[in-house]
């Protein structure tokens, strides 16, 4: 079995069928088998990236599961959260943590898992909805009838890291494929988010709603922001620029949350 992947960043040639010594270590994990490696990670990084790629997650991808219980019982969930983590968004994160797994040769079946349940601790609480996520996934039936308890405490600590605010890097490739999926960085979806969240937390008119974005823009999107992807794509990349151009154009930003507000009030 040959593994190929090649990104911007990073670039691996890997057959780990192939008879050779032990000749990689990033961090703790030890590659073996013959390969090339080309990659401007970090260590840290490319050790995450390094240990998703394991057979034993990959396999996943080749079950027969049966997704219904996903589909019925857990996506719906979203229909009673908050305007910004609607049924919408986490099928937008489901779509491109595919998207992500499959650039970097991670589990697709993982990645879409984590990325289903990332929220649901939102049943529960805002501000720790992603520890509750993962406490409510270790007891989930389907994942703790589907998979061993191994892999459902990894897609459970996947969902406790995916926060945008925190400083630590994910704990597995899944957290870190989950994390940068729920940033959905396209210009007008982010700030839609952050009008649906100004209006759940207070906002009542366009003055307040205004003051939120432009304070959250700079905060967040701005080139010395707290957004961190871990394996962005070209595209994420893009989207990123235009942030950062948009948060330090208040003229600009005015004129999209005006046109934006002015969709909500007409909803």
């Amino acid at each position: 079995m040959t593994l190929y992947i090649e990104r911007a960043d990073t670039s691996i040639i890997y057959d780990p069928d192939a008879k050779g010594p032990v000749s990689l270590m990033v961090g703790d994990i030890r590659v073996r088998g013959e390969y090339k490696i080309e990659s401007s990670l970090s260590p840290e990084l490319l050790s995450l990236l390094l240990s998703g790629l394991k057979p034993e997650y990959k396999k996943w991808d080749y079950e027969n599961i049966d997704f219904s219980y996903v589909k019925e019982k857990i996506i719906p969930l979203y229909s009673s959260f908050d305007s910004a983590h609607q049924i919408d968004h986490v099928k937008a994160v489901m779509h491109d943590s595919i998207e992500e797994a499959k650039e970097l040769g991670a589990s697709m079946t993982l990645s879409l898992i984590a990325a289903a349940y990332h929220d649901i601790g939102l049943t529960v609480d805002r501000k720790t909805h992603h520890l509750v996520s993962g406490e409510m996934m270790r007891k989930d039936e389907f994942l703790t009838s589907t998979f061993p308890p191994d892999i459902v405490s990894l897609l459970a600590k996947a969902a406790e890291d995916h926060r945008a605010s925190s400083s630590s890097v994910p704990r597995s490739i899944f957290g870190a494929i989950v994390a940068d999926s729920d940033r959905q960085l396209e210009t007008e979806t982010v700030v839609m988010r952050t009008i649906q969240y100004s209006m759940s937390h207070g906002a009542e008119n366009l003055a307040q709603i205004k003051a939120h974005v432009f304070s959250h823009m700079a905060e967040k999107y701005s080139k010395n922001g707290y957004l961190s992807l871990f394996f962005p794509s070209e595209k994420d990349k893009c989207n990123i620029l235009q942030l950062h151009s948009l948060s330090e154009n208040e003229k600009m930003l005015s004129e999209i949350v005006e046109k934006l507000w002015s969709k909500v009030e007409n909803f």
